[in-house]
């Protein structure tokens, strides 16, 4: 069935779309839960075209994801996707989305699949470079303990509501895209708590963009569930910082997904990073959410 795809030497073309307003985020680019929904759309076109049938959210439990060129409506993207041929991800698939009619490069996502590869095309060195972690270690997230306050507390939880029938696939199970969502609204949550709020992003016309992100499926929930999320500040250096984000179910506490998300602070006129302001790494401290480089 892969026959039906296009085709290159090294790829083969498994989804397109285009940029819509709606879609934009105060950075007004892309919102990071439709590049997710994207690579899952791609994901489970190859599935589906090599099993016949389509797994839904199950065709990976983990996606690594870098981000190298912003994507602003209108504009078009492409995802080329191939097989991994050698190396540590030997048997993984890469996924290029690719922007505009000159075909830049947009965003890279590397996932372990739950489908076949082997009648895949081969990609090149050169394509998969640019993927390869740089922050964020490419590999499934185990399940740790959330760190305390130096008094011991335990974190503050963003209660992040109920999933609903639209939140699911048709197999009833979460939607990559929709974890991506909730996972923002928790991110705002907790950013907010540590200083970087809205009045600080217009004041300074400076906000957090992510470059790296890796995203690990547990299971453990469903339609009713309601979720929390417990996040705190995993790294922290002189110009970024990485975030974790652990989703539970709230009835039975099993993990639902877990994220991580390596962040610049950027000036959005002159889209150049800056350093991570002194107010974001005290509050770090102070919180004993993640150390100096």
């Amino acid at each position: 069935m892969l026959d039906r795809l296009l085709r290159t030497d090294t790829a083969v073309a498994t989804y397109s779309s285009v940029v819509k307003r709606w879609e934009c985020d105060r950075n007004n680019h892309w919102n990071v839960q439709f590049y997710v929904r994207a690579f899952q759309m791609a994901s489970e076109i190859l599935a589906s075209a090599t099993t016949g049938e389509n797994p839904g959210s199950q065709s990976t439990a983990f996606r690594h994801y870098r981000f190298h060129g912003e994507l602003f409506c209108p504009e078009t993207m492409r995802v080329l996707s191939a097989r991994i041929a050698e190396g540590p991800y030997a048997g993984w698939v890469l996924h290029r989305m690719l922007k505009g009619k000159d075909d830049r490069l947009s965003a890279t996502a590397i996932e372990k699949p739950a489908y076949p590869v082997a009648d895949l095309p081969v990609c090149t060195a050169a394509e998969l470079q640019p993927a390869l972690p740089r922050g964020l270690p490419a590999a499934p997230h185990e399940l740790v303990a959330a760190p305390r306050d130096p008094q011991g507390a335990a974190l503050p939880t963003a209660m992040v509501g109920v999933v609903r029938p639209s939140d699911v696939d048709h197999r009833d199970r979460l939607q990559w895209n929709a974890l991506a969502g909730l996972c923002s609204g928790a991110s705002h949550s907790f950013l907010n708590q540590l200083g970087l709020t809205a009045d600080w992003i217009n004041e300074s016309n400076c906000n957090r963009m992510a470059v790296e992100m890796s995203v690990t499926l547990h299971g453990g929930c469903g339609v009713g569930d309601s979720l929390d999320i417990q996040s705190w500040v995993s790294d922290l250096g002189s110009r970024h910082f990485t975030t974790r984000h652990q989703i539970l179910n709230t009835q039975t506490g099993a993990p639902c997904a877990t994220l991580e998300q390596l962040l610049l602070v950027i000036d959005l006129e002159k889209r150049k990073p800056v350093s991570v302001p002194d107010f974001l790494r005290e509050a770090a401290r102070a919180h004993g959410l993640g150390g100096l480089e």
